[in-house]
C-alpha cells in the first residue's frame, strides 16, 4: 500500500512536465510512528514538494521508507546535506540518499546455497526479472538480481537484509548502481547463457556466467 502525497503547488507553469523518475530522494529508516504529514512538514521548509511516496503496510504504519521530490530539481543536493541535521534535530534519524532508481542488487559470499538452490530462494522475496550468476573460482559464486524497478529492488533489498545469515555467516547484499565498484566488472556479460527449462546450462565450458530468468 503506498499513498501519494501531492501537495498543492500553487505556483507550477502550465507547461510545467515532471516525471517521477527523475532526481529522486531516497528516505529510509522511517519510525512507523512518522506520519507522512509530519515528514512533509520538515521537508518542505527547502522548497516545494512535487511528491512524496510514502510507503506503508496493511495497518497503516510506515514500511521504514519513502521517496521524495521537490518541483525545483536543483534543491535536490542541498536537500540531501540539509534533511540529515532537520530530522535530527527532531530527534529522528531518517537516513537521506541519492535515488539512483537503480533495480540491480549484488549478492555476494553465500555459502549456504547452490545456484539452483538460491534461485529457488531468491523466488519467495520480491519477483525478480532476472538472476545472473558468475563463477569467480569453484564453486565460488558472485549473484546480480534485476528487478522490474526501483520499489520491487528496494522491497527485495530490505527483506534479503533481514535474513541475510540464512545465507552464510558473510554473506551481504548491496545496490548495484553505475558508482558500484562491481558494476563494470559484474554489470554486463557478452557471454552470459540463459539456462534451458530444466536448469541446464547449453554449453558449461563457454564462460563463466549463466543466467536464470523469471517468468
Amino acid at each position: 500500500m503506498e499513498p501519494f502525497i501531492l501537495p498543492h503547488a500553487r505556483n507550477w507553469p502550465r507547461t510545467c512536465e515532471i516525471h517521477w523518475s527523475w532526481e529522486l530522494i531516497y528516505l529510509r529508516d522511517i519510525p512507523k510512528n512518522i506520519s507522512p504529514e509530519m515528514i512533509i512538514k520538515i521537508v518542505s521548509a527547502l522548497g516545494e514538494i512535487y511528491a512524496l511516496r510514502y510507503k506503508i503496510d496493511f495497518c497503516g504504519d510506515s514500511r521504514g521508507f519513502a521517496y521524495l521530490q521537490y518541483i525545483d530539481e536543483k534543491i535536490k543536493t542541498k536537500a540531501i546535506q540539509i534533511l540529515p541535521q532537520r530530522f535530527k534535530t527532531r530527534r529522528l534519524n531518517i537516513r537521506v540518499y541519492n535515488s539512483f532508481n537503480a533495480r540491480e542488487l549484488l549478492l555476494e559470499s553465500v555459502k549456504s546455497f547452490s545456484p539452483v538452490q538460491l534461485y529457488h530462494e531468491m523466488r519467495k522475496f520480491s519477483p525478480f526479472t532476472m538472476m545472473r550468476v558468475f563463477e569467480l573460482q569453484h564453486e565460488r559464486f558472485t549473484y546480480i538480481l534485476e528487478y522490474r524497478n526501483n520499489e520491487a529492488a528496494a522491497f527485495a533489498h530490505r527483506d534479503l537484509r533481514n535474513s541475510i545469515r540464512k545465507f552464510g555467516p558473510q554473506a551481504y547484499i548491496s545496490w548495484l548502481d553505475k558508482c558500484h565498484p562491481a558494476s563494470r566488472r559484474y554489470g554486463r556479460s557478452e557471454c552470459c547463457q540463459e539456462l534451458d527449462l530444466e536448469l541446464r546450462l547449453p554449453e558449461p565450458s563457454k564462460c563463466n556466467c549463466f543466467r536464470f530468468k523469471e517468468c
